[in-house]
């Protein structure tokens, strides 16, 4: 292949990779939740709630993690899930969840739902643009991985 896209650091010392895109991450609550009126929150402040999380051996579940380590505890979990259900659980009230903000799901953050930036720990999910080191050198890789990192430096890009 010619790229990767991964959402971890790539140590293969046959490639080079760059970050294109920091995703901000947050709290995912129900409207009525007591939370869903605060501007963002310390991860620790919810080390009561249950939560729903990504099942494990995923990436964004090891990420996730380690997001929690930071914060000095190990959540209590109602339920893992699959990818597309967080935003269904989290409205259904089996429990509140840590998510990436994406553009699209905006709409949801005003109606059933609230997504509250964690203020600490603060961390970005890193996405990483990945490709041969060896075929560094060739224009169309060069120009691509340019492309990707400029494209997405703009913020009405980012999903």
């Amino acid at each position: 292949c010619d790229f990767i896209v991964a959402t971890h650091p790539v140590t293969d010392p046959e490639l080079e990779s760059g970050v294109i895109l920091r995703q901000k991450i947050g709290l995912i609550v129900p409207a009525n939740h007591p939370f869903a009126n605060l501007e963002s929150i310390d991860l620790i402040d919810a080390k009561d709630e249950p939560f729903v999380c990504m099942q494990k051996n995923t990436s964004f579940r090891k990420f996730t993690d380690e997001v929690f380590e930071a914060a000095g505890y190990t959540p209590i979990i109602a339920m893992e899930y699959f990818q597309s259900q967080l935003l269904q659980l989290v409205e259904e009230g089996i429990g509140i969840g840590i998510g990436v903000w994406y553009n699209s799901r905006a709409p949801y953050f005003q109606g059933a739902m609230r997504f509250l930036p964690i203020r600490n720990p603060n961390r970005d999910r890193l996405v990483y643009l990945c490709w041969q080191k060896s075929r560094s050198d060739e224009k169309k890789i060069h120009d691509f991985v340019q492309f990707a990192m400029e494209y997405y430096a703009d913020p009405s890009h980012r999903p």
